[in-house]
Parts: structure tokens; sequence; C-alpha cells
């Protein structure tokens, strides 16, 4: 069973777009109160990971609950 590869790659481009949509608003924001670009890249890799994380989870779940 498992994904087939159209299901991966439209995981992959909702995670691209989302990751692109929350850079531009992280950027907009911290463009408006001072732009830091340490926070801004540690801010990105958490959300990064937090992703993966979450993406994890949801695929666990089936064989967990």
């Amino acid at each position: 069973m498992g994904l087939g590869w159209d299901s991966v790659l439209k995981l992959a481009a909702v995670g691209a777009f989302v990751m692109i949509a929350l850079s531009a608003v992280l950027f907009f924001i911290f463009q408006n109160i001072g732009y830091d670009s340490y926070l801004l890249s540690i801010i990105l890799i958490i959300s990064i990971l937090a992703f993966i994380f979450l993406r994890i989870i949801w695929s666990a779940k089936k064989f967990l609950f």
C-alpha cells in the first residue's frame, strides 16, 4: 500500500508552498519589526523540522492508534 507518486508529489508541492508562504510572511514581519537574518534562519529551520515531525506523526498515526 502506501502513497503513490501522485500523492507524494502533491504533498511535497503543498509543503513547499507552505514553507515559501511562511518565509514570505516572516520576512515581511521581521522587516517591519527589525530584520534579523540569524533569527529568520533559526525560525525557518524550526518550521521545517516541525513540518517533518508532524508528517512523521501523521504517518505513524495509522500504526499507533
